[in-house]
């Protein structure tokens, strides 16, 4: 993936907080514009049991990570979510999880914390 000038990626590792894998610097200052987390589904939201908690799991976790990437990056607007999680077994099937957060990206993608968050479930590595 191309990353620009103004745009940064984080790892969320743990749900309260955020670190900084890359960050460009254009003149001597960090003007990030867009930012890219990518999220170990299953170690953050582990054995969700129904849609719901899956959306009040996924949702709570989204807020998280605004307020955590707000506060490393000030000058952020945009956050892309890739989600990984083991969304397909062996046999092509989806996962349980992969089949409630599907029709829920929708809903959840939006403003967080005045952030724009676009989730999306990663099917494959960067």
């Amino acid at each position: 993936m191309d990353r620009g000038p103004n745009q940064a990626v984080l790892q969320a590792p743990y749900a309260h907080g955020c670190r900084t894998l890359a960050a460009r610097a254009k003149g001597g200052t960090v003007r990030t514009v867009q930012g890219l987390a990518l999220v170990d589904y299953d170690n953050l939201c582990p054995g969700n049991r129904s849609e719901l908690e899956v959306e009040i799991r996924t949702a709570t976790l989204f807020e998280s990570l605004a307020r955590a990437s707000l506060a490393a990056f000030p000058g952020l607007r945009e956050l892309d979510v890739r989600l990984y999680g083991g969304w397909i077994d062996e046999q092509g099937v989806h996962s349980p999880s992969a089949r409630w957060l599907l029709p829920l990206l929708p809903v959840l993608r939006g403003r967080r914390q005045g952030l724009i968050v676009r989730p999306t479930l990663a099917m494959t590595m960067l």
